[in-house]
C-alpha cells in the first residue's frame, strides 16, 4: 500500500467532511472505538483515519505513543485488513494517518462483531449485508458452513444489541416514572403538611 496523504495534500483532506471513507479523531480514545472504525472501513470501501485533528478545534497533533496504540488495536482484530500508518507534519504538529484497505475475500471483526460504514456511521452488519459481501454464497463450491456460522453469529450479536437497546429504553422510562411519582408524593406531602399545620 502506498501513502495517499503527504505534506502537500493534507489540507485538502482536512477540509473534507467525515464520511464513509474518512474519519477524524483528536486523539486515540479507546481500543474499542479505533477497532470499530478500522474494521468498518475494511468491510466497506477502505478508508483513512486521521488522528490529531478535530473538525472544530483544528490541528491538535499526536504523541509518539499513539502510533504504538494503533498497532495494539490492529492486534485485537480478527482477520485484520491490510493497512499503513505514517505521520504527516502540518503547522509544526504531527498527524497520525491510518489508511485501511478494503477487504476482498474476507471480513474483519472486532470482539465478534461485523461492522461496516454507512455514511459516517458505524453499523452492525445484517445477514443481508454479509450475504452481499459474499456474492458466491449460493455457489455449491462455496464453503457455505463458514458463512452460515458468520451469519448466525452476527444475527445473535444484532439481536443482543437490540435487546440491550430495548432494556435501556425501558430503564429510562421506569426512571422517568419514578421521578414523576416521587414528585407527586412531594407535592402531596407539602399539601398535607399545610393542611395539618
Amino acid at each position: 500500500m502506498k501513502a495517499s496523504i503527504n505534506n502537500t495534500n493534507i489540507k485538502h483532506y482536512l477540509q473534507q467532511p467525515e464520511g464513509e471513507t474518512l474519519e477524524f479523531k483528536s486523539k486515540f480514545t479507546s481500543d474499542k472505538q479505533i477497532c470499530s472504525i478500522i474494521s468498518a472501513f475494511a468491510n466497506t470501501k477502505g478508508g483513512i483515519l486521521i488522528i490529531g485533528f478535530h473538525e472544530v478545534d483544528g490541528i491538535i497533533g499526536v504523541s509518539a505513543n499513539e502510533t504504538i496504540l494503533i498497532q495494539k488495536a490492529f492486534s485485537l482484530l480478527t482477520n485484520p485488513p491490510e493497512y499503513i500508518t505514517y505521520n504527516v507534519t502540518i503547522d509544526n504538529k504531527q498527524l497520525l494517518i491510518v489508511e485501511v484497505k478494503k477487504n476482498t475475500n474476507s471480513l474483519t471483526s472486532f470482539q465478534g462483531a461485523l461492522l461496516y460504514r454507512s455514511g459516517e456511521s458505524i453499523v452492525h452488519m445484517s445477514t443481508d449485508k454479509v450475504e452481499e459481501f459474499f456474492p458466491n454464497y449460493n455457489d455449491s463450491n462455496f464453503p457455505r458452513g463458514l458463512v452460515d456460522i458468520l451469519l448466525e453469529m452476527n444475527q445473535t450479536i444484532k439481536n443482543q444489541t437490540d435487546e440491550i437497546t430495548n432494556l435501556r429504553k425501558k430503564s429510562e422510562h421506569q426512571t422517568m416514572i419514578n421521578i414523576i411519582v416521587g414528585f407527586i408524593f412531594c407535592i402531596v406531602g407539602v399539601v398535607l403538611s399545610k393542611i395539618f399545620s
